[in-house]
């Protein structure tokens, strides 16, 4: 069975990063840009999520779990 977890590129950075959705299925990893970006001080990389301190979380974090249900093959409308 296939995980699915939301990293940021470079999470280290001061600056937007991009946040990617690493999917690993029996030892193969991919990785999907989801083309949104985000400061690392609002994001919370132990519940991979957007932090709530952030103009714009519920849309943001709606959006991320709609692209995750798509990449797992669910409707996310």
């Amino acid at each position: 069975m296939a995980t699915f977890n939301y990293y940021l590129r470079t999470p280290q950075s001061i600056k937007p990063t991009p946040i990617v959705l690493f999917i690993s299925d029996d030892g193969i990893v991919s990785k999907i840009s989801t083309g949104e970006k985000i400061e690392p001080k609002f994001w919370d990389s132990s519940k991979q999520q957007i932090k709530k301190s952030y103009v714009g979380s519920p849309e943001l974090s709606q959006f991320l779990t709609a692209f995750m249900l798509k990449a797992q093959g669910g409707d996310s409308a």
